[in-house]
């Protein structure tokens, strides 16, 4: 929210320990597997907008989706990325007031290829009348299903990909 935060890489070899990314407002960041670019959110005028990160070219672009990076994965090949995204934003402190449960969401499940920063709509929930604030999101193997944990009450639900 208000203080900024900071992506630390320590090294187990030389012990080094290097700054990533920082400062960055209400900073929330979710690596993919080989740690070579990582999603991130910032909170900028009161809403968290992702970006992603290229640690090669140590370059950040901006996603065009407004969401918490703890509401994603990386899927298994680190090709694609699927986060759930709030329909809206109630004024408030993020990520902290969403950490504290002072806030919940009706999320929207998205892709977004990491190669081209493309996104796409894969499932507009709510499900059966169930609005689901997704907190815990893995990507099953070759992408066929999602399964998500609703932070309301900790459900858990599975989701068949569609076929791209």
């Amino acid at each position: 929210g208000f203080s900024d935060g900071f992506l630390l890489s320590f090294s187990t070899k030389s012990g080094e320990l290097q700054k990533v990314l920082g400062p960055i407002a209400g900073l929330s960041a979710l690596p993919n597997k080989n740690g070579n670019m990582i999603l991130y959110s910032q909170t900028r005028n009161g809403q968290p907008r992702l970006y992603l990160y290229d640690g090669k070219t140590k370059k950040a672009a901006a996603v065009g989706l407004s969401t918490l990076a703890d509401k994603c994965a990386w899927n298994e090949g680190n090709s694609k990325i699927f986060c759930a995204v709030p329909a809206f934003f109630e004024g408030g402190t993020y990520p902290d007031f969403w950490y504290q449960g002072k806030v919940s969401f009706t999320d929207s499940l998205w892709q977004i290829e990491a190669a081209t920063l493309q996104t796409k709509e894969v499932l507009n929930l709510p499900v059966e009348s169930v609005f689901i604030d997704a907190d815990k999101i893995v990507v099953s193997e070759k992408d066929v299903y999602l399964v998500i944990r609703n932070k309301e009450n900790s459900s858990l639900w599975s989701i068949r990909l569609p076929k791209d």
